[in-house]
């Protein structure tokens, strides 16, 4: 999702808080104010908006930490939008075992990508857009979108 597509109410948050974010590092710049509290905001990958290098420097430099850096999100972020387009294009109920998760490029374990990745996304999708259908037991899923 293009920060330029999120839902008008959405953007508008991400941007306030990227907006404080910048304007309490600006004020800690400037030798004003506390220390930043660990962990101040939830960022929402999926609307593609990122605070400011400066802002994420200052929030580390406090003990934050957002858990991974940019590249294993966007890393993450292409194994979710591929094991989506595997349940698109098979269109069938998948399990686990259905996915060709020994064809990925990634050093992590199968279980892991699985747990950390791919099944949370297919559940955010479901929840959020309904595109997915997901078993009782959340072991099946099935695409149901466009």
């Amino acid at each position: 999702m293009n920060h330029s597509d999120a839902p008008s109410d959405t953007r508008a948050s991400l941007e306030e808080r990227v907006d404080a974010l910048e304007a309490r590092v600006e004020d800690l710049e400037a030798g004003g104010g506390d220390a930043i509290a660990p962990a101040p905001f939830a960022m929402d990958t999926a609307a593609d908006v990122e605070p400011s290098d400066a802002a994420v420097d200052a929030l580390e430099a406090s003990g934050w930490s957002h858990g991974r850096n940019r590249e294993e999100r966007q890393r993450d972020a292409a194994v979710a939008a591929w094991a989506l387009e595997v349940l698109r294009e098979r269109g069938d109920e998948l399990r686990k075992a259905d996915f060709p998760l020994d064809a990925l490029d990634d050093e992590r374990k199968v279980d892991t990508v699985w747990l950390q990745v791919i099944r949370p996304a297919l559940l955010a999708v479901a929840e959020e857009t309904g595109a997915v259908e997901v078993g009782e037991s959340k072991q099946r899923y099935r695409w149901v979108g466009e």
